[in-house]
């Protein structure tokens, strides 16, 4: 067999015999170095990482597919075993690479939904890897429900695997120890009125997107079409509150089918089909979102309305500093435990606005304004109200966690969702139509609208974008 000397394969012998000297010497290092000396190894794994790099093939898709099979394999090996340590730090190094990279063909600050999607998809599995594998000790803190006392370091080979990939793809921790508080219950349904229930839900869900984009497109042209503003029902369309409404509803449901859209198809392959013991039971796949009723509240909307599956990755950061420090991990004080709750009240909502404001990052982050799309502020300003909320319950002596009449239900639902209908499009969807090139200069809210209709197409065209890898069990 001739080795390429010169020409186009030159490039890539040259890269694969650097790579596989590199690979040597990892080894070497691996298993040479004390277990405290592993910034060698680390420097030495990136540095192979860049050797194999080649423009026509290694775009971000392909370090975080790496980043996702490198922890699972962390994860089945002992967490004292010289491997784990010296890769310990390699997931995240990946991860950085595939933000760097581009996406495909396209650069990463390509305006487009493809490109918006993986940045979050991205953002949300970096937050999730970091709490699987570096806030939290794994074989510890992550065990099946009912076998607490049975440690993951005694598994099997293969139960370990099953454990280590379970452990990465769900994200609400049905059937763990960690499962999160809030879960919507679950109807009383035999296994065919479970499918008929899931197919029903997302066959609603497919027509109601269909709708959104029709009404954006609708809008659109009413507004291209209507120079002098005359026809009485468009000019009520067009206005303000209305189309702060509509970008706000639209937008809701948009986000509520890139997961229950997803979800349903999940639940209905693996119940249908009988895939697996675990997830092959209908208890397994409870709603996504609570009830709307009940979000007549900020707390409630958030904490019993809104979909959790980002509950558990964004909780993490505050129980870890908590966790270390002393007067916050044991208070003594009210102020100390007051300060302990709304640090980790805040944090959580620091950390989610990070995750949502991943695919704005990775389209902007070439250029000299990178930006999150406002929405980090955006968050940061719901954990504010929400405080805001509590003070002022607080004064009047009311326990949000009970019964309440009819009327402060309606009222509180007014308010929240008036405040959301004009926050949503303001904060949220007119920034990111911005990002996306949709800005219309004379009419901002009609670049929101256009938003609303690209998400909906974005939704319709791959339901699981934001979904690969994560069960919402």
């Amino acid at each position: 067999m001739s080795v390429p000397v010169g020409g186009k394969g030159a490039g890539t012998w040259n890269a694969a015999k650097a790579s596989s000297i590199y690979a040597v010497v990892l080894t070497v290092t691996l298993v040479t170095l004390p277990p405290n000396s592993l910034a060698l190894a680390v420097a030495l794994f990136n540095g192979a990482i860049q050797k194999l790099q080649t423009p026509e093939r290694w775009d971000g898709r392909i370090y975080f597919a790496l980043a996702i099979v490198l922890s699972v394999l962390l994860l089945m090996l002992h967490p004292r075993s010289i491997i784990r340590r010296g890769l310990y730090y390699a997931p995240l190094i990946l991860l950085y690479r595939a933000y760097r990279a581009p996406l495909g063909d396209q650069t990463a600050t390509t305006a487009s939904t493809g490109s918006y999607q993986f940045g979050i998809l991205l953002a949300s599995w970096t937050m999730r890897i970091l709490d699987r594998l570096y806030l939290n000790d794994p074989e510890t803190a992550f065990r099946y429900k009912g076998e607490e006392d049975t440690s993951p370091v005694t598994y099997t080979p293969s139960q370990k695997l099953f454990w280590a990939l379970e452990l990465m793809v769900v994200t609400r921790g049905i059937g763990w120890n960690w499962q999160i508080r809030q879960i919507p219950a679950m109807p009383q349904l035999s296994r065919g009125g479970f499918l008929l229930w899931k197919a029903k839900s997302a066959v609603v869900t497919i027509i109601v997107l269909y709708a959104i984009k029709a009404a954006s497109a609708l809008l659109v042209q009413l507004f291209d079409g209507l120079d002098d503003r005359t026809g009485s029902l468009a000019a009520a369309l067009l206005h303000p509150v209305c189309l702060h409404v509509f970008m706000y509803t639209s937008w809701a449901f948009v986000v509520f089918s890139s997961l229950n859209l997803a979800e349903n198809f999940f639940a209905l392959f693996f119940v249908g089909f009988h895939i697996t013991e675990r997830w092959s039971k209908v208890d397994m796949w409870p709603s996504v979102f609570g009830d709307v009723r009940t979000s007549y509240s900020i707390r409630r909307g958030w904490g019993v309305f809104w979909h959790q599956n980002m509950r558990h990755v964004c909780q993490s950061p505050g129980n870890f500093v908590v966790r270390n420090i002393s007067f916050l991990r044991e208070p003594e004080s009210r102020l100390a435990l007051l300060t302990r709750r709304y640090l980790r009240l805040m944090l959580i909502f620091v950390f989610s606005g990070l995750i949502h404001a991943g695919g704005s990052i990775y389209m902007t982050q070439r250029e000299t304004n990178v930006h999150d799309g406002g929405n980090t502020i955006g968050f940061i300003y719901q954990g504010l109200a929400l405080i805001g909320e509590d003070i002022v319950l607080w004064w009047l002596n009311i326990d949000d966690s009970k019964p309440t009449s009819l009327m402060r239900r309606l009222v509180g639902f007014g308010l929240v969702h008036g405040y959301a209908s004009y926050a949503t499009p303001t904060l949220k969807v007119i920034p990111l139509a911005i990002d996306h090139g949709l800005e219309v200069p004379e009419n901002l809210l009609m670049s929101g609208v256009k938003m609303v209709g690209m998400g909906a197409s974005g939704v319709l065209k791959n339901p699981f974008a934001t979904m690969v890898g994560s069960f919402n069990v």
